[in-house]
């Protein structure tokens, strides 16, 4: 879960995707103490966090939702969380048949690839496809062989 304010705006993301948004209700910033996993009874929705929180990073700027989809996948990866992860460069694209051929580039290919799919590129959620081929190709460059999912028109992206 992560959450960015700028300009009285809060953004909340989980899982390296935007979710959802709200005001913030106070014009100043609070001068009290960062309560994290315990709030303040005098709060309006007091209680204990129960569970367990295996990290927590606090910066001193807001976010982009790009590097909270990147620091995420750096988590899933398990990379250090602010090593640089440059996303696959899509150099072609190509119909066979029933098959897409995605060829791709990337800088220091480590980790996993993954393809993501959806229908409407204003929605919210990507879905993974459980299904596809990596070849190399040579050195930095692959080929992704995948069948697309049902439907008129969608949307792809690959990330690592």
């Amino acid at each position: 879960m992560v959450y960015t304010v700028e300009e009285g705006q809060i953004n909340w993301y989980l899982n390296g995707e935007h979710i959802g948004e709200s005001t913030l209700n106070t014009s100043s910033p609070s001068s009290g103490p960062l309560l994290i996993g315990n709030s303040n009874p005098e709060l309006m929705d007091s209680g204990v966090y129960s569970g367990l929180i295996d990290a927590l990073i606090i910066w001193d700027k807001p976010l982009s939702a790009s590097s909270i989809s990147k620091i995420h996948a750096n988590g899933i990866l398990g990379e250090p969380v602010v090593q640089k992860i440059v996303d696959p460069k899509i150099e072609s694209i190509s119909i066979d048949q029933n098959s897409i051929i995605l060829t791709v580039s990337i800088e220091n290919p480590t980790g996993r690839m993954r393809v993501l799919s959806k229908e409407e590129l204003n929605s919210s959620g990507w879905e993974e496809l459980e299904e596809f081929e990596v070849s190399d190709i040579e050195p930095g460059l692959f080929e992704v062989t995948f069948n697309p999912p049902s439907g008129d028109q969608r949307f792809y992206k690959i990330l690592r």
